[in-house]
């Protein structure tokens, strides 16, 4: 049990005393009291300047473990090298922490059948107080993991169970006994399969996780209409096993009924959009007949008036078929290779008329041979939109200006539209717009265009510019996510 180097210490001439930060080597004294000794051994340890060395006065063994130490010395077979066991010889102090020592009891070398007893002693209250503490940490993870929802149970290297918490119990429905550390893990893997409609499938799937080490998760339905989601997860360096699992039946009912109630509304949007999409249109075309006629000028502008009205409602009735498709979650993108400068010049040059007649400048930049993935449709009307608000909200005299640009640094392109104005709100994309809202049409754009932004993986920003100004900046990638893709599910 110790060392050979400790007999070394030991000169028959001279008696030992040796001592370190916190072990000590001293004869025994048949002569001495017990009690005596360990005040002695005690008080080595402690030393000048040692922990505790200005209390050693005060502090008493504990009487059970000075009876063991006094039978111990008492029954030493002289003729062997060493105790047994290792003694524990704890001592407490009114007020104080204890100290916590450990004794060896040895013969010295070259002196068989005499009656020197030398004892080799430790204090090991610091690593006591550790291991206390540390239990006492275990103890209270082990209550925070009993009183988690999901099940957790955690398997050793040799496929024993290490943890397997109340969630887990409850979970499975595990009669008493319920297993515990140690016990057997495939106890439990069989009680599980059977829960399931295929109880050779879940343990041969358990069984290769487990030996192939492989992390996964995978959901179970099992025979009484539970839907369990179980997380495998390879855990250290000696294949322990981690599962959590989960009962997200409920969750799943939910999800299918959200879905449900998204789809029935999407539909009906639909439905509405389509009776009024139908009616407008010719509105529009007759409105356009009259304006292109022989008409007297005060009816021509009537028509004219009726045209443009017809176009903005079928402008919002698109807005709204898109807005259904971000409640939903579902915006498609159809993405091509097009001319960033042909966007900028078209969206720009559809409200130049409406510029000129405001009396406000309509300027704009754009590099050109600069081809971006986009939807070109979607891009067109966010961009026509960032323009149209930004010249209306512009005075007389004022000045709108588009300015286009590669991002080399993030590999993107950002177009950026500078009024003079003050007219894009603090927050790019807000909550989708309410019917009663005066600015419904507007708000409603706005929606829409911080969603095609994101959908394109990119991003829509607002800035407060001097004089009143504010400038919109849309940064997009030059290849959106998943270009390969026809339709992007997701917003």
């Amino acid at each position: 049990m110790q060392s050979p180097d400790l007999y070394a210490l030991y000169d028959p001439g001279r008696p030992p005393a040796f001592r370190t930060r916190r072990t000590v080597l001293v004869p025994w004294n048949p002569d001495v009291t017990v009690r005596a000794f360990a005040a002695d051994v005690l008080g080595r340890l402690a030393g000048p300047g040692g922990p505790g060395a200005a209390d050693v006065g005060v502090y008493r063994p504990y009487p059970e473990d000075l009876r063991r130490v006094e039978a111990a010395l008492a029954s030493f077979d002289p003729h062997c090298d060493e105790s047994p066991e290792p003694l524990g010889l704890r001592f407490r102090a009114d007020g104080k922490p204890p100290r916590i020592l450990v004794l060896n009891l040895f013969a010295p070398p070259g002196r068989p059948g005499g009656r020197t007893v030398l004892v080799y002693a430790a204090d090991v209250t610091a690593g006591q107080e550790q291991a206390g503490r540390a239990a006492a940490e275990h103890a209270r993870l082990a209550t925070l993991v009993d009183f988690l929802d999901f099940g957790v149970l955690f398997t050793d290297g040799k496929y024993r169970v290490y943890v397997f918490n109340q969630g887990a119990v409850r979970l499975f429905r595990v009669p008493d006994p319920v297993p515990g550390p140690g016990d057997d893990a495939r106890l439990l893997r069989d009680h599980v399969a059977r829960l399931t409609p295929d109880p050779d499938g879940f343990q041969a799937l358990v069984e290769r996780l487990r030996t192939r080490r492989e992390a996964t998760v995978r959901d179970f339905l099992f025979l009484d209409g539970r839907t369990v989601r179980m997380t495998f997860r390879p855990v250290g360096d000696e294949h322990g096993i981690l599962w959590i699992s989960e009962d997200i039946t409920e969750r799943l009912a939910t999800e299918r009924e959200l879905a449900e109630r998204a789809e029935e509304r999407s539909r009906f949007t639909e439905s509405v959009t389509h009776a009024l999409r139908t009616p407008l249109t010719s509105i529009a075309g007759y409105a356009e007949l009259l304006a292109d006629g022989e008409l007297p000028d005060q009816e021509r502008r009537f028509a004219a008036s009726i045209r443009q009205k017809a176009y903005v409602m079928q402008h919002l009735i698109e807005d709204l078929l898109l807005v259904t498709g971000l409640d939903t979650r579902s915006l498609p993108l159809h993405l091509a290779p097009m001319p960033l400068d042909r966007l900028v010049s078209d969206a720009v040059g559809e409200h130049r008329e409406t510029a000129a007649e405001r009396g406000v400048e309509l300027r704009h930049s754009c590099p050109a041979r600069v081809l971006v993935h986009c939807d070109g449709q979607r891009l067109h009307r966010v961009l026509s939109e960032l323009v149209e608000r930004a010249v209306r909200h512009t005075p007389r005299g004022g000045t709108v200006t588009v300015r286009a640009a590669v991002d080399g640094a993030r590999d993107g392109w950002t177009v950026s539209v500078l009024d003079t104005g003050g007219c894009v709100p603090e927050h790019p994309r807000p909550p989708l717009p309410q019917p009663s809202d005066p600015e419904f049409a507007t708000a409603l754009g706005r929606a829409v265009a911080g969603a095609v932004a994101q959908a394109h993986g990119g991003s829509l920003s607002v800035d407060a510019v001097s004089r009143g100004g504010s400038q919109v900046t849309l940064r997009l990638p030059r290849h959106p996510p998943r270009l390969t893709d026809r339709h992007h599910g997701g917003v």
